[in-house]
């Protein structure tokens, strides 16, 4: 970290940046990130640009630097001006440098409008017009790309098992017990219908390689900015090749920014027959996605999780969010039934 001139808590990195590009370093903001990056926004007298930095691509997993590189290089062929445009990229120092979009973010519990709807359904149709090129840009599979509804259990099934009560007070011990317990429950269900419906021959196990589409990975209006222009979407850290049913639930499901999920209005990016294909497995993805999402909300119960926060935020801070969160969790488990 850099110290000089009083710029405590700007990277190096950053600040490298921010001299190439002429600006003033006491013209850097943070604006977002924490345990998975962090994005700063710098100024000078020619322009703004956003400084985004990856930490080190732990070993085994892919790079969530490479994955965004290389969706906003597609993007910037067959969908320009819906994602910010990438300006450079600097792989010594696990950074990308982009375009400033100058607009306002959705309002967190409220749903967006029709039309704004319908700018995500075009982008997904635009990624997905033309494999053959889509190919010759994106090599990676998105965050849990998988093509087998067993690999989708599996990893519900992990996260599930990473979930502990353990250092929480015995007031929020006693809540945290309650959640796993309900999880428990209602994941051996779902387990137990998913595999009797393969091994029945209901519904198939696994889609063919051919029948993946490109997502932007953790989709939604969470990640998009409203402009002058429309929407522009942002954060592509787990974009890549994915199932088409896992990008559609996942759009409607991630809590953040509700989407009407009785449509599942990604659907519209495909044709007729594809589409049927699609909603005719999402009726037996969309429960496993459900745990997984309730999962996602409760990682603050994953110690190793817990560790990484306790870096970035005060006790205050943690003890607020897993709150928090515990108390989403119990909502969203209300509000979605299963099947």
């Amino acid at each position: 970290m850099s110290k000089k001139n009083g710029m405590v808590g700007i990277p190096e990195s950053v600040l490298h940046w921010c001299r190439v590009l002429e600006s003033d370093q006491y013209k850097v903001k943070k604006i977002a990130g924490g345990v998975n990056n962090e994005v700063y926004r710098c100024t000078s007298s020619t322009g703004m640009w956003v400084i985004k930095r990856y930490p080190p691509t732990a070993k085994g997993r892919k790079s969530r630097m490479e994955a965004e590189v290389q969706f906003l290089k597609y993007c910037a062929l067959v969908a320009d001006g819906m994602t910010p445009r990438l300006i450079q990229t600097d792989y010594e120092r696990q950074c990308i440098i982009m375009e400033n979009v100058e607009g306002t973010g959705f309002t967190r519990g409220r749903s967006p409008k029709s039309s704004e709807i319908q700018e995500a359904v075009r982008l997904m149709m635009h990624l997905n017009r033309d494999h053959a090129t889509a190919k010759a840009y994106i090599e990676m599979d998105a965050a849990e790309g998988f093509l087998r509804l067993v690999s989708h259990l599996d990893a519900v099934r992990e996260r599930f098992e990473s979930l502990s009560s353990e250092g929480l007070d015995e007031e929020k011990k006693a809540i945290a017990k309650d959640l796993i317990s309900v999880i428990d429950e209602r994941l051996k269900r779902v387990e137990d219908r998913t595999l009797l419906c393969i091994a029945r021959g209901v519904t198939r196990d696994a889609i063919r390689l051919e029948e993946k589409c490109v997502s932007p990975g953790d989709f939604g209006f969470h990640n998009a900015i409203r402009t002058k222009t429309g929407t522009r979407f942002i954060d592509f850290e787990f974009a890549g090749w994915d199932d088409p049913s896992k990008a559609c639930i996942d759009f409607t499901l991630q809590p953040k920014i509700p989407v009407n999920a009785g449509n599942f209005p990604l659907l519209e990016a495909w044709d007729s027959e594809q589409k049927e294909e699609i909603r005719g497995r999402s009726e037996y993805l969309a429960p496993i996605l459900k745990l997984k999402w309730i999962c996602i909300i409760l990682s603050v119960l994953n110690n190793e999780r817990m560790a990484e926060m306790e870096t970035v935020l005060t006790g205050n801070e943690l003890e607020t969010l897993v709150d928090e969160r515990m108390m989403t969790a119990r909502r969203y488990m209300q509000a979605w039934e299963l099947y």
